[in-house]
């Protein structure tokens, strides 16, 4: 992100996390590699830092598309609903709500049975 923003403090401004503590990481990193950058003001990336962007590019994308299948599944309700009403509630609207939740919820399947029929199963 330091390096597609220009800076630290360009993208604190862009993922939220604070200037401080981007340098810190990025500043661990570089001693954990053995491929520090000298002390300046001035925001540069160093050669190595150059050649593994892409591979760390690659793992943020991948990183982030683990991360939106993980969510798509969470958002969306996918469960099976089944209701036994009597004729009279359904005319009075479980019919509508049934249908209103599947309209909502595409991957919610639902099973409304209107009976005057007592009891609990079929």
């Amino acid at each position: 992100m330091v390096v597609v923003h220009g800076g630290f403090a360009a993208t604190s401004r862009k993922i939220d996390v604070p200037k401080s503590k981007r340098s810190r990481r990025t500043f661990t990193l570089e001693e954990r590699c053995a491929a520090q950058s000298p002390i300046s003001r001035r925001f540069a990336v160093t050669e190595i830092g150059m050649d593994d962007y892409p591979h760390c590019q690659a793992m943020f994308e991948e990183a982030e598309a683990a991360e939106g299948t993980i969510q798509s599944t969470r958002i969306e309700p996918q469960v099976i609903i089944k209701v036994r009403c009597s004729l009279v509630l359904g005319a009075l609207g479980a019919d509508a709500m049934t249908a209103d939740i599947i309209a909502l919820y595409p991957k919610v399947l639902a099973h409304l049975e209107s009976t005057n029929r007592v009891g609990d199963s079929p």
